[in-house]
């Protein structure tokens, strides 16, 4: 509104910072500002919605799960310093009965948030710097202790399960010409760190991670690499700390208008050196693929053609278990797109994969074809997908679906859309499937 103000409504996503909240789906409203001085920002709605227990399958339940979101600062998005909250709780009304191990939580986060650029923005620094309260069980005794995590306290109420840490993330970007940028990142998140906007988010780690970018023969050739280690044990109250070393090289060479590949490798490394061999980590894990890339005319159509073959190995180098869980996997990808003048595209993939887990084979293939256009000045969308699945385990399965859908605008009255979904799946050994899946839908936006 006004080129200056978003409303939300409804389910949406927002992100507020790094370690308060950005990836729930959120049920709900609010308003943020846009392309103002002034960084604000307030959502409040359900991000978790309740589920009853099913102790048959071993799922003990969820909560309904409410939150909200602040922010307030200054500058644009090259350039500010924010504040920030978060505030989450489950609803213990919101299940007809608990069953242990589900409980309850809440959780209050607040941060500073800040990208500050210098010498004429050649240099980039970026961070975080947040505080949080994690309650693992509200129905538990109220905790009355004082600390210097009173900070938050107008949030939150302590319980005895609460536990209060922090978490740090600063960056620096240095551009030293037009085609070289190097960086260094950090993150520090305390082992008692947490945040239901980030439910995921893993704590007790140390990252140090450095960064290069490349752009050379007049930007046809790209290249992105890092080198990093990870370590975690940042209070000493484990048997042994575990470090895993990072690397990464991605180049893009686009070696004229009709051609063009990338390359990606990647390495990951995880080692610990506790007292007990039967429970050491160490292994190694490789990847690496090539993609060449065709672009051309023919047939009347803009042709657009690229494979893919990647590989993925996981080596163990416990002396216990290394001949256990050794991984090798190989992937093909193919496909073929058509853009024709009139809006028709056509599409085509092929996609094969063998994986290897010691002696055990399995191996996927799928074949894809789709079409879409635009119909009656554009007003009818319509498009529609076939395809092939052949799995092969212990036994042979395979599936086959189709799809349907169609789109029609009725400018300012919103639109119609309307999808038919076929879905057939055969096995040995499990269950088969043969269903149709149709769906009308109205939309009006105002």
């Amino acid at each position: 509104f006004w080129g200056w103000l978003k409303v939300n409504a409804g389910y949406f996503n927002t992100k507020v910072s790094d370690f308060t909240y950005g990836e729930s789906k959120m049920l709900g409203g609010g308003i943020e500002t846009v392309n103002l001085p002034i960084r604000f920002g307030f959502n409040y709605g359900r991000i978790q919605q309740s589920i009853e227990p099913d102790t048959s399958a071993r799922f003990y339940g969820k909560f309904a799960r409410d939150a909200w979101s602040f922010k307030l600062g200054y500058g644009s998005d090259k350039s500010y310093i924010d504040f920030n909250l978060f505030k989450a709780k489950d609803d213990e009304t919101s299940l007809s009965k608990i069953i242990y191990p589900a409980s309850p939580r809440e959780n209050a986060v607040m941060s500073f948030s800040f990208v500050l650029p210098y010498l004429e923005q050649d240099l980039n620094c970026y961070g975080e710097i947040a505080t949080s309260i994690y309650t693992s069980d509200t129905r538990v005794q109220d905790n009355t202790e004082e600390g210097f995590y009173d900070i938050l306290k107008p949030l939150i109420k302590l319980k005895y399960t609460s536990r209060f840490d922090g978490a740090i993330k600063f960056g620096l970007n240095y551009k030293i010409d037009r085609s070289v940028t190097l960086g260094y990142e950090g993150n520090w998140i305390g082992p008692g760190f947490t945040t239901l906007g980030y439910e995921y988010l893993q704590n007790d780690l140390f990252d140090n991670k450095l960064t290069g970018t490349f752009k050379l023969l007049n930007n046809k050739l790209n290249i992105r690499g890092n080198l990093g280690i990870r370590s975690n044990n940042l209070r000493n109250n484990k048997f042994a700390t575990t470090n895993r070393f990072i690397s990464s090289l991605v180049t893009s060479y686009q070696i004229s208008n009709l051609f063009g590949f990338d390359v990606n490798f990647m390495n990951y490394g995880m080692k610990s050196d506790p007292a007990n061999d039967s429970v050491r980590v160490d292994n190694i894990s490789n990847y690496i693929s090539v993609s060449p890339r065709f672009n051309f005319m023919n047939f009347g159509a803009m042709n657009n053609l690229t494979f893919l073959y990647s590989y993925q190995n996981l080596e163990n180098l416990n002396i216990i278990s290394f001949n256990r869980t050794n991984v090798r996997s190989h992937n093909i990808l193919g496909t073929w797109n058509l853009f024709f003048k009139s809006g028709l595209n056509l599409n085509t993939s092929l996609n094969y994969t063998d994986t290897r887990l010691n002696d055990i084979g399995n191996k996927f293939t799928n074949i894809s074809i789709s079409a879409s256009n635009n119909f009656l000045e554009n007003k009818l969308f319509a498009s529609v997908n076939l395809g092939f699945y052949i799995m092969n385990s212990f036994d042979e399965n395979n599936q086959f679906n189709g799809g349907l859908n169609l789109r029609y605008s009725l400018n300012k009255f919103g639109t119609v859309s309307a999808y038919v979904i076929r879905n057939m799946y055969n096995s040995n050994f499990n269950p088969s499937i043969n269903e149709w899946l149709a769906n009308i839908q109205y939309n009006y936006n105002f």
